[in-house]
């Protein structure tokens, strides 16, 4: 029960900074996706369950809140935590470079697939203007974003680790 209540915090809190002080710090119009960086970030770190949990559930609370269509952002951010837990058995956790990499290329997909459903079916063809004044600038912006908040994701999730494994042992006994 307590980790249910600490991964309801967590989705809050990362709601509440994707909301809040992600936007206060927009560039040209361009704020970073930290919605991304933590689905990205923690699927790699504990894998596709937790990764579809936190990105259907905050996928769910932007639709509910700020979407034009309910459940456009839950399947998006549902299907980067899904795939991006799968890479949780294959690659290093202490890798910093993949999880970078991994961020960038969710961000790309995520808006390809906005531009797709919300531009391109309303007939706006004008695809370079968009990569070039939408989707490379928030790629890079949430790549910087990823990279400084990498390891606190990180000892976060070393943190919970340890905690789980105490709380194991006080089961047992």
């Amino acid at each position: 029960m307590k980790r249910v209540g600490i991964i309801a915090f967590l989705i809050v809190l990362i709601y509440f900074l994707q909301t809040t002080v992600f936007t206060w710090i927009a560039i040209n119009g361009i704020k970073p996706n930290f919605i991304i960086v933590a689905v990205t970030l923690i699927a790699f770190l504990r894998g596709e369950y937790y990764g579809l949990a936190f990105g259907a559930s905050l996928g769910l609370l932007l639709d509910l809140f700020f979407g034009r269509s309910l459940g456009l952002n839950f399947f998006l951010y549902a299907c980067v935590g899904l795939l991006t837990g799968k890479t949780y058995y294959v690659f290093s956790k202490e890798n910093f470079m993949f999880p970078l990499l991994i961020i960038g290329l969710a961000d790309m997909s995520y808006n390809l697939c906005i531009y797709i459903i919300g531009y391109l079916f309303r007939g706006n063809l004008n695809f370079i203007y968009f990569l070039g004044r939408i989707i490379l600038p928030d790629m890079i912006y949430t790549v910087l974003v990823g990279a400084a908040f990498y390891r606190l994701f990180v000892f976060i999730h070393h943190k919970f680790l340890k905690w789980e494994k105490k709380l194991e042992e006080s089961e047992l006994e």
